[in-house]
């Protein structure tokens, strides 16, 4: 859904409200078929992407994917090249919580993207600040399942180029 609202003058005086049906080209069940559970969506800072946090149905596995504007048309133009890349991704033994502690910083690179993300993979919920790479635009997701690890889609797996904990301890008291 797209909706433009057109101001003129102040704030409060709304001349034109347009609003539009968008769809995605391709379904995200298809980038990631295990995937049960949107849990969390919006978008980065510089509005390029929007991300979206996915879980399974058991939450034990959960990943992180950006999803670019172009990935979504409308019935009057189907232009565009759909590009969905996974940037992180974790499995567990027991159960994922879900939280809402992501923040993606500023990109300065087209090619790598940095966020703070908390996990609870040490056993404790920590904070790590993480860099992974992006693949070239319209190469991410194409038909293939995405972060599977086959060697057809390897390209496409979560290219993770750094994970440091910002945050440790066993927080006993």
């Amino acid at each position: 859904l797209e909706i433009t609202i057109a101001y003129s003058g102040p704030v409060t005086q709304v001349t034109d409200v347009t609003v539009k049906d968008r769809c995605m080209k391709e379904a995200l069940h298809e980038a990631c078929p295990w995937g049960e559970y949107l849990s969390r969506a919006g978008w980065t800072p510089d509005g390029k992407f929007m991300y979206a946090v996915i879980i399974d149905r058991l939450q034990i596995r959960q990943a992180i994917y950006l999803i670019s504007l172009s990935s979504f048309y409308t019935k009057d133009d189907k232009n565009g090249q759909p590009y969905i890349q996974c940037i992180y991704e974790e499995t567990s033994s027991v159960w994922i919580n879900v939280h809402d502690i992501l923040h993606f910083f500023p990109q300065t690179s087209e090619s790598e993207i940095s966020f703070l993300y908390a996990s609870e993979k040490s056993g404790f919920m920590h904070l790590n600040l993480i860099t992974s790479q992006l693949s070239q635009a319209g190469v991410g997701y194409q038909g293939q399942h995405v972060g599977q690890g086959d060697v057809a889609d390897n390209h496409l797996s979560c290219q993770i180029l750094n994970e440091v904990a910002i945050t440790s301890g066993s927080w006993v008291e």
